[in-house]
């Protein structure tokens, strides 16, 4: 019996003690817990304001105060100048730019501004730290509203319905980290937009200056007028009295005038009626000569026909025996160049004119550039004729083109038509090969 009271009065003495020891150890590990949420926000606010970049953030208020002094100062530029606003716009742009878009403070910026749920830190006993959880998936906050506002889908603490699903809570601190995070993003947007109203300031500071400067070019231009317009209203008062003298003066003539057109009108009628007269007897005489003279007119012209055909025959006839020795050397010569017999059959008929049609070799018998003559071993019986047009191919290129002035049984005789190939280079004797021009 004894043991026991003494066993319960020992147990009466530990139970407070022990108790007293438990809560000791929990509020130690909530100080821990609340010392550790403050030291991460805190760090990290500093790390989102980059306190640790002193330099820049001076080097960023000097040129925010040297754009404000461009803009007061409001200097005029000419269109030829830069702006210095513009200037200092760009300076202090790279500046803002070296601090908000570099990458770490990208990174932190992006890990901080979330909705941090239930579950979104885990507390490590032994680092004495929170610890990001992952197996949560985070996500941005849309907008400024608060993502937890409705307690029934986001309790503060740890709740279980009547079917024993158990809610979980969002704890005070996961609040506060996602409200600091809304406020670091709105911070970096409010950041941003004042760059983006800096850059419109200066667009339209530009425009200004422009209209300005029209402006200042539209005054001097005016007054150049209104000096030009005082000079013209004193010389226009001057030409006016000098026109309303000249006025009576040519007022006087006009009369005078009127009277001399009157008469030089009645005049004119009269010549008019004699020409219309002689134009008439003029055309009955034309037509009296005309019908008189047109049968001799055309006798005339038959016999000039007739006369020019024999002329040039003869003259033809003339320059091919000339070539060729006189005519009965002329005929010989053609007789012996010609490739072919004086008697062929029908088939052999039919298949010079085909070749002559589709080109044939041959040689150059007589050559004059002087004359712009041609003769070649190549008559009638191949199927060149008066008119037709070849051309005269020498080592695959077109040297000449030629017309046939006449032909005859072994050779023609042709012209050497202007303005094709290099017929200077051809001699008397060359290899060439005739192909027709169609």
């Amino acid at each position: 019996m004894k043991v026991f009271s003494v066993f319960f009065r020992l147990l009466s003495l530990l139970l407070p003690i022990a108790l007293a020891t438990y809560l000791w150890m929990e509020s130690e590990v909530l100080t821990e817990r609340s010392e550790s949420f403050l030291d991460e926000v805190v760090s990290d606010a500093y790390s989102i304001l980059q306190a640790d970049k002193k330099s820049l953030w001076d080097e960023l208020n000097s040129k925010k105060a040297a754009f404000d002094e461009a803009f007061e100062s409001n200097e005029p530029v000419s269109s030829e100048d830069e702006n210095p606003l513009a200037l200092k716009f760009s300076d202090l742009r790279s500046t803002e730019d070296a601090l908000l878009r570099n990458s770490e403070y990208r990174d932190e910026l992006d890990q901080l501004s979330m909705e941090f749920g239930a579950d979104a830190f885990i507390w490590d006993s032994s680092a004495k730290r929170w610890m990001p959880n992952a197996l949560v998936k985070l996500k941005p906050p849309t907008g400024l509203r608060d993502p937890f506002r409705d307690e029934s889908k986001f309790p503060l603490y740890d709740r279980t319905d009547g079917d024993g699903y158990l809610t979980k809570g969002i704890s005070r601190e996961n609040r506060l980290r996602t409200v600091l995070g809304m406020f670091y993003r709105d911070r970096h947007n409010k950041l941003l937009e004042a760059n983006g109203l800096r850059a419109k300031v200066v667009l339209r500071d530009r425009e200004l200056r422009e209209f300005q400067n029209l402006f200042y070019e539209e005054k001097g231009f005016r007054e150049v007028l209104e000096d030009q317009v005082s000079d013209l209203t004193v010389r226009l008062n001057s030409a006016q009295a000098g026109l309303d003298k000249e006025k009576v003066d040519r007022k006087s003539e006009f009369e005078q005038a009127e009277e001399r057109i009157e008469e030089l009108n009645n005049g004119l009628a009269k010549l008019e009626a004699d020409k219309i007269k002689r134009k008439a007897d003029f055309e009955m005489e034309v037509d009296a000569l005309w019908t008189d003279h047109k049968l001799v007119i055309k006798q005339k012209n038959g016999e000039i026909r007739m006369a020019d055909a024999a002329g040039y025959k003869r003259g033809i006839d003339s320059y091919v025996a000339k070539q060729l020795g006189g005519a009965s050397a002329a005929m010989q010569y053609a007789d012996a160049l010609s490739p072919y017999p004086d008697k062929t059959d029908h088939q052999e008929s039919i298949e010079k004119k085909e070749i002559a049609q589709e080109g044939t070799s041959s040689e150059i018998a007589r050559i004059d550039n002087e004359a712009g003559m041609l003769v070649l071993p190549v008559g009638k019986e191949s199927g060149a004729t008066k008119g037709h047009v070849f051309g005269v191919w020498k080592d695959k290129r077109e040297a000449a083109r030629i017309r046939v002035q006449s032909s005859r049984d072994g050779y023609m005789l042709a012209h050497i038509l202007p303005s094709f190939g290099d017929p200077e280079y051809l001699r008397r004797g060359e290899s060439v090969l005739i192909i027709p021009v169609r």
